[in-house]
């Protein structure tokens, strides 16, 4: 949907800032997804009025804005293989149950590597143990790639350790979702 000028109509501009500013808050820089969102908006207004500095300007900061995130997340990215690496040393080769879940967690998340995080998963649920956070963590990584038998696991398993108050609560409600999602 594109304006006479080749322009995107106005509806489009929150979209297309708001597509880099989501980006950045889901690499947990909220702000910075601001401090783009902002001036492409206004660069894409006045660039409707015809400002041609416009034109050039805004898909440039677009470009850089991107730029910024791959970088952002190729950093984060780095920092998860060191971690894994680590995790596959620790304790001479034998991890303990949150190493194998903080593994299995980053694999799913950072790497979206489902299916060795799901072994990485079978792994920990043969260990005893693990902190009730991890545990839900894992439970709920599962349960978004709809394996709710072994999502149940975890957070049966998240329950029966000492959790919080706060922590306690979200456990039981993924757990209630979960049993759900099992009786359909």
């Amino acid at each position: 949907v594109l304006s006479g000028r080749g322009l995107p109509e106005p509806a489009w501009r929150e979209r297309i800032g708001g597509l880099l500013a989501a980006a950045c808050d889901m690499l947990g820089k909220k702000a910075l997804g601001g401090l783009y969102f902002v001036p492409i908006i206004l660069g894409l207004v006045f660039a409707q009025q015809e400002e041609p500095a416009f034109w050039f300007i805004t898909p440039i900061l677009y470009i850089v804005g991107w730029i910024h995130a791959n970088l952002i997340l190729s950093g984060y990215q780095s920092i998860a293989r060191k971690r894994i690496a680590e995790i596959d040393q620790a304790s001479g080769g034998q991890p303990t149950t949150n190493e194998v879940l903080e593994k299995g967690i980053i694999q799913s998340k950072v790497f979206n590597q489902k299916e060795a995080a799901l072994a990485t998963f079978q792994t920990a649920l043969q260990m005893p143990g693990g902190g009730p956070g991890l545990l839900n963590v894992a439970g709920v990584r599962l349960f978004g790639d709809k394996r709710y038998p072994e999502a149940k696991q975890f957070f049966d398993r998240a329950l029966a350790g000492n959790a919080d108050g706060d922590l306690k609560k979200q456990i039981e409600k993924n757990l209630a979702n979960t049993e759900k999602k099992l009786r359909k």
